[in-house]
């Protein structure tokens, strides 16, 4: 089984968290893009294993680096599940809509041939068009991250630090 590793380099442990964090749980924003760019983006394989390297400088909290990392993917992946549903909504509402505009427009359009009928025809299309494109184009991207974030969340941290000096948990 390959394994993928990600490896992010810090001079010390306050390097992975947000500047503006008192309790320094938070990720910074220079982390969360790095790793976005190099985990996020890859080609994801059910199979493979997957790694998150911390090579630290100086001792770190090692169960507060892991937390912190868990949280960040829990709540990205919390979004993401979040945003599918919405999308799921509103595929569904876009596309009953147009169904039941052109519904409309056929019986409409069998009484009377007129510019308002062309319109409800063409609402009716665009519509469906509309729910379509969310379910065919946006919705697998989502769900790549969804998948992304979640074997993010099954991945084995490693944190390189000098030996012996590993700060206690607090």
């Amino acid at each position: 089984m390959k394994t993928q590793i990600v490896k992010i380099k810090i001079h010390e442990e306050s390097d992975l968290y947000s500047p503006f964090d008192p309790d320094q749980k938070l990720l910074s924003e220079d982390v969360i893009s790095y790793f976005t760019g190099n985990y996020m983006n890859v080609q994801r394989n059910n199979r493979e294993k997957y790694q998150i390297h911390i090579i630290s400088d100086t001792p770190v909290n090692e169960e507060n680096v892991k937390n912190s990392i868990f949280e960040y993917c829990s709540r990205e992946k919390d979004n993401i599940d979040f945003e599918l549903k919405k999308m799921t909504s509103k595929t569904i509402l876009l596309l009953s809509m147009g169904v039941i505009i052109l519904a409309v427009w056929l019986l409409i359009s069998a009484r009377t041939e007129n510019v308002s009928t062309e319109i409800l025809s063409i609402l009716g299309w665009i519509t469906i068009w509309e729910g379509a494109d969310i379910a065919i184009l946006d919705r697998p991207e989502l769900r790549h991250l969804q998948k992304a974030y979640e074997q993010a969340l099954k991945a084995e941290v490693i944190i390189d630090a000098p030996e012996g000096d590993t700060a206690p948990c607090q």
